[in-house]
């Protein structure tokens, strides 16, 4: 099923993040929430989740051409007792530290909570933030497909959410097989003033797709490609999630434009194979154990030069 992208799960911006207090989640809107005190460094152990990237996309003149750096990271096991190693207290600092090292222009973080993201908000005050639960903008208990830009550097324009299920306009909704439901956040962002490119317009798709059932990943996988292929031809995606499944599975495949879904074919990249640094291959999954094994995590770009770099 295609998307309604009449959903009441979308909202258009004004030209700059205001720093007013956020719109009640009462009001059906997507809600954005801010704070602010600080955090150290530490380093960093296996149980972060980080794929980074470095995406170029050449302008219709050869001459313009802009470059941003976007980061995913996994947040997982929010709710983890605190003397547990893999305790959100053990390893929040750890994350603002991989963040502050490559200061990304966007971040998205996958199954993030509320108190994960205001953490984040609180000591990367130089971002701020969309998107709403998983069970919808009235819910603030539930996961979050958060993405976080440099307001300084970036503009959002225009932002949604919607669920992966046959009914994606319909908060919390599941559909084929999955174990709870997921959705996909996506804003339209464009740099300001400050960047090399002032006016270049691009947008961002975070998700975190279903860990049990692969025909949900499929078909997710399918929605979120008819998003994509539903935009200008001329506007560039950025794809970030956590996939759950390898490269080379079924939904990978299709993703990349390998196989087929339901007779549509994928047309992603995976920034993976053009990385220039690649260490550390245990820190790009997390749902393993915190032991490492496969790669699920994912940056992909359908019309840009992408370069992944994994955290050393």
């Amino acid at each position: 099923m295609a998307v309604d992208h009449a959903s009441p799960c979308r909202r258009r911006f004004g030209l700059l993040a205001s720093s007013s207090p956020p719109p009640s989640p009462s009001s059906g809107d997507l809600e954005q929430r801010r704070r602010c005190p600080a955090a150290s460094a530490a380093s960093l152990p296996e149980n972060l989740g980080v794929q980074l990237c470095s995406m170029s996309h050449s302008r219709s003149t050869p001459a313009t051409s802009l470059s941003i750096t976007v980061m995913t990271l996994n947040l997982h096991e929010g709710e983890q007792r605190s003397e547990s190693p893999n305790s959100w207290e053990r390893r929040r600092d750890i994350c603002v530290s991989v963040i502050t090292s490559y200061s990304p222009i966007i971040f998205c973080t996958q199954q993030g909570l509320r108190w994960q993201l205001d953490y984040l908000q609180q000591c990367l005050p130089g971002y701020d933030q969309f998107g709403i639960s998983r069970k919808g903008s009235q819910d603030n208990t539930d996961e979050y497909c958060t993405i976080f830009y440099e307001k300084e550097k970036v503009e959002l324009t225009e932002g949604g959410t919607f669920w992966l299920s046959e009914s994606p306009s319909v908060p919390g909704s599941i559909s084929w097989g999955a174990t709870a439901p997921c959705i996909a956040t996506w804003a339209i962002s464009f740099g300001t003033n400050r960047v090399e490119s002032p006016g270049f317009s691009f947008q961002i798709v975070n998700t975190n797709l279903d860990k049990d059932s692969p025909r949900a990943r499929r078909r997710s996988a399918l929605l979120t490609w008819q998003h994509i292929a539903s935009l200008p031809p001329n506007l560039p995606v950025i794809y970030c999630g956590g996939f759950n499944t390898q490269k080379e599975s079924m939904t990978g495949r299709f993703l990349l434009g390998r196989s087929r879904e339901h007779g549509v074919v994928g047309d992603m990249r995976d920034a993976w194979p053009n990385a220039r640094v690649r260490k550390n291959v245990s820190l790009i999954h997390t749902y393993h154990g915190f032991k490492g094994c496969k790669r699920i995590l994912y940056v992909n770009g359908n019309k840009t030069n992408a370069r992944g770099r994994e955290n050393k």
